[in-house]
């Protein structure tokens, strides 16, 4: 599995664990829903260093948390 994916399991936990909505991150993370759906669906086109800024700014979580905790 690529780190994208990785990072989109995550997200997508992380998004139904805090039951946030598309809106819900958009306006806290100051993103766009397409740069959301990039993150949650593992596509390119989103900076390493706004992933990192969601994760932190949204989920309050840092990623490399996220990456080594077992998602399943």
């Amino acid at each position: 599995m690529s780190i994208r994916q990785n990072i989109a399991e995550a997200a997508q936990k992380l998004k139904q664990e805090k039951g946030l909505s598309y809106e819900d991150i958009c306006g806290n993370g100051g993103i766009t829903r397409k740069q959301v759906s990039a993150i949650l669906h593992g596509k390119k086109g989103v900076s390493l260093e706004l992933i990192e800024r969601v994760f932190k700014d949204v989920f309050e979580e840092e990623l490399i948390v996220c990456l080594l905790t077992d998602l399943g």
